[in-house]
């Protein structure tokens, strides 16, 4: 004999209702399986915005960029952080590193001379270059060419500002550095070697025999070794 259980009021649709989910459940992992594996792609757009360009207004220096006093092994570097720019002197043989300067002195003696006020830690110029006597540093500030006497600590104006080099490492007082008309090779602090940019990668020559060695390989387009080409 046959028993029928009577459903409750819209038990029937209950019941059709589980049955249609536990149907969907079972075949989820097949469909998930049946659909192709998305292939990771390199996120180039990402990568850019942690660029050394792009982060530089939140990291300011992040390396140091070398500038060889004439032909000696003592070397002078500016250094920008949150608290200003700074100059510095390096002497290697002697293990030294101090200020290049009195930045406040030269801010004082530059506010006075040119009637606009300047800050220490925020001066007008991030690159100098030394007279061949190495005494005193030369500058562009307020549409002007100044000299700064390191030992006596004076300033004077010598004329209007000048054409200014690029700021790249490289050999005082040789042209040393790239770009803007200047000398495309960057020297060694003996003057043996050089280095220079060509199709993204630096290249290095012996003086004396003139032999070329390659030595990077993996630059490319907007992510070159050198800031200039030749």
């Amino acid at each position: 004999m046959r028993v029928h259980l009577p459903l409750a009021p819209g038990g029937r649709h209950r019941f059709l209702l589980s049955c249609a989910v536990l149907a969907l459940a079972a075949g989820a992992p097949l469909a998930a399986a049946q659909q192709p594996a998305r292939a990771n792609q390199a996120n180039w757009a990402l990568a850019d915005k942690f660029d050394p360009e792009a982060l530089r207004p939140v990291l300011y220096s992040s390396s140091v960029a070398a500038h060889w006093i004439g032909k000696s092994d003592s070397m002078w570097y500016n250094w920008k952080d949150h608290t200003g720019s700074a100059f510095f002197l390096v002497v290697p043989a002697l293990k030294l590193k101090r200020p290049l300067f009195d930045q406040v002195k030269l801010a004082a003696a530059l506010t006075a001379e040119s009637g606009h006020a300047y800050d220490a830690n925020n001066l007008p110029f991030t690159t100098v270059e030394f007279g061949k006597d190495h005494k005193t540093i030369g500058f562009n500030a307020d549409s002007s060419h100044w000299e700064w006497n390191l030992a006596a600590e004076t300033l004077t104006r010598t004329g209007r500002a000048t054409r200014e080099r690029p700021a790249a490492a490289g050999r005082g007082g040789r042209g040393g550095g790239f770009g803007g008309g200047g000398d495309f090779r960057n020297f060694s602090p003996d003057s043996t070697h050089f280095v220079f940019a060509r199709n993204d990668n630096l290249f290095i020559v012996d003086t004396t025999s003139k032999d070329t060695t390659q030595i990077s390989f993996d630059g490319e387009l907007k992510r070159s070794f050198g800031r200039v080409d030749t």
